[in-house]
């Protein structure tokens, strides 16, 4: 792919030419938008605007009763997302924690649908890692956004983001 496009390949090194770099920045969306669940809410990303979120992903917390480690539970993803919700100067959310209540597979739809019920902000951050996340993701924001055809055009018709899909997934090309 990468030598297709105009770069030189040598011993699994890739070398990218000046030119190859300028062309695809200049090709690149200055700014977009993100939306929420359900497109009433949305945010500019890019036009000079600044924008904060949380990070997020640890498998473990810090229990608020105990003040112990302990492994992250979707209740934790659902709690943390409803705080952020409440935060004025947080824009978007990821998910907070990586539960490990659940099974590995459904981490991320899970995570997803946790968030969904908690915020009305936009979420960023939940990064898809295979063809099935993706289709319970589509799925569930489908569902928020009253159906293929609102979510088609609101929030991920044309320049409108929902989510982030990880290209490196194990089931993605």
């Amino acid at each position: 792919m990468m030598h297709g496009a105009g770069c030189r390949v040598d011993k699994g090194r890739v070398f990218i030419p000046r030119a190859v770099v300028q062309k695809v920045l200049g090709s690149l969306v200055r700014q977009t938008w993100f939306c929420s669940a359900d497109g009433k809410r949305e945010i500019l990303l890019g036009g000079g605007v600044v924008r904060a979120h949380n990070g997020g992903g640890m498998p473990a917390v810090i229990d608020s009763v105990t003040g112990k480690r302990r492994p992250a539970t979707l209740k934790d993803v659902a709690d943390s997302t409803r705080l952020l919700d409440a935060l004025p100067n947080v824009d978007a959310i990821s998910p907070m924690f990586g539960p490990q209540d659940v099974p590995p597979a459904l981490m991320i739809p899970a995570s997803f649908a946790a968030m969904l019920r908690n915020t009305r902000k936009p979420i960023m951050g939940a990064g898809a890692e295979s063809a099935a996340d993706v289709h319970w993701m589509v799925a569930m924001a489908e569902a928020c956004c009253g159906g293929h055809e609102a979510f088609m055009r609101k929030p991920a018709g044309g320049r409108r983001s929902f989510f982030a899909i990880k290209p490196d997934g194990p089931d993605l090309p």
